[in-house]
């Protein structure tokens, strides 16, 4: 079972309408709206540039603004839709995980230390303006996969499960061959890879030195979360679910077994057949030991 089947990352206990929507949704729809706005009603004017994506100048003239509003602006739809879909499969487990609040913190703040980054980068080697959430996402998502490195993650399209860590590892790598490539002119493309590398330097901290020391509660019985716990929660839930389907499985094997043996004799029995009979006898006895213990 993959981390997006799990109960946890239902919205079932979520209420209906919008006052009942995750933060994960909001920033989605938030971003979809920008985008028609931005592209469709505004045609993609220079004004809207000019006030809204991060550009030195518009900084310089006091639109500080732009730090948070370019977060949510996309040049073209693939922009926007491959950051809704790290955001979408990403974002929920870490909201589940860190809090709505924490989450939006997450997202804004990788952003925001993203586009000054990008800025600094262009006073020494020139750059245009900035928009898009891929700082903002890829901070959300090195935080999930850092809080978990070694849970395993399935994917909708693969029948196949990676590790947190080696996704981390992956999503690291990419953006430090697009950081190199600009940087000697092997890359053309106009990615900031500066800013995704801040966003995903915001994410790594807020796991590793924000998040285990900041407080839950409320009242007077406020108390320090214990990140590894909940981790360990999760993954112990994972280990007895991965028990129960084994034991299920095995309880079926051994049922259409022992009606081989009523029908045709033991010598009917394959030699995979008889090892699997001899491992639920083997336990059975030990279930029984266990038992006669206590």
């Amino acid at each position: 079972m993959g981390i997006y089947d799990r109960e946890y990352m239902s919205d079932s206990n979520k209420g209906s309408g919008p006052l009942g929507w995750s933060q994960v949704t909001w920033l989605m729809v938030i971003n979809a709206v920008v985008y028609v706005v931005q592209h469709f009603l505004l045609d993609d004017s220079g004004v809207f540039k000019e006030w809204f994506t991060l550009s030195q100048s518009g900084i310089f003239s006091g639109k500080l603004w732009q730090l948070i509003t370019f977060q949510f602006c996309h040049g073209d739809a693939i922009h926007l839709i491959f950051n809704m879909l790290l955001l979408f499969f990403m974002g929920r487990a870490a909201e589940q995980l860190f809090g709505s609040r924490l989450i939006l913190y997450v997202y804004l703040i990788g952003g925001v230390i993203g586009g000054l980054l990008h800025l600094v980068w262009g006073f020494a080697f020139g750059s245009g303006i900035l928009s898009g959430a891929s700082a903002s996402v890829l901070a959300i998502a090195i935080a999930l996969l850092c809080a978990m490195p070694n849970q395993s993650v399935s994917f909708m399209f693969l029948p196949i499960q990676i590790k947190a860590k080696h996704i981390a590892w992956f999503i690291l790598g990419i953006n430090v061959l697009g950081f190199l490539g600009g940087l000697f002119g092997f890359s053309t493309n106009n990615t900031s890879y500066v800013s995704h590398l801040g966003g995903l330097a915001v994410g790594f901290l807020f796991v590793k030195r924000w998040w285990p020391n900041m407080k839950y509660g409320s009242g007077e019985k406020k108390e320090k979360a214990s990140l590894k716990k909940r981790v360990k929660d999760k993954v112990d839930e994972k280990k007895a679910e991965k028990k129960k389907e084994e034991a299920a499985y095995l309880n079926k094997k051994v049922d259409a077994i022992l009606e081989k043996i009523s029908e045709e004799g033991m010598q009917s029995l394959s030699a995979e057949e008889k090892r699997i009979l001899e491992r639920s006898s083997q336990k059975l006895s030990k279930k029984l030991d266990d038992r006669g213990k206590h």
